[in-house]
């Protein structure tokens, strides 16, 4: 599972209304659909999986729940590689609208065993990884954190 921490300073997220029109419209438009631009150094090449859990947090809150579609792959678009050159796909019919803090993810995920005591997802500067070792655990544990 991988945590990805949404930013106000993307021009695509501003706020929270811009977060859920991307979730709701932004991915579905783009080509190819779910297509989640990536900033060099963000995600490494075999970082991400095909049918990888992702919790999305804004400001920490978890936001939105999904998996991958795909692994990372280069971006081909002229106007938009530079900035950003790869992405990801999100699977569009896995999206479901998150609820509660990263802070109270994290406590969970302890109480569970399924992270180590000091590992630090609220403070963490990237996007962390989880490891998934049990996955109807997990899966209960998120289950929680949907809205």
């Amino acid at each position: 599972m991988r945590i990805i921490k949404l930013s106000p300073k993307d021009p695509d997220m501003h706020n929270r209304a811009m977060v859920d029109a991307y979730f709701h419209q932004v991915l579905q438009a783009r080509t190819p659909a779910g297509q989640f631009l990536l900033t060099r150094g963000r995600i490494s090449q075999d970082g991400i999986q095909s049918d990888e859990r992702i919790v999305f947090t804004y400001l920490g809150e978890v936001v939105y729940q999904a998996r991958s579609l795909t692994g990372r792959l280069e971006n081909s678009d002229k106007t938009e590689s530079e900035r950003y050159p790869h992405y990801f796909c999100v699977n569009l019919d896995s999206i479901q609208q998150g609820a509660k803090s990263l802070h109270e993810l994290e406590d969970e995920l302890k109480n569970a065993n399924l992270i180590p005591v000091d590992q630090n997802l609220v403070k963490s500067q990237g996007w962390p990884i989880v490891e998934e070792p049990d996955e109807p655990a997990l899966s209960r544990v998120l289950e929680r954190f949907l809205k």
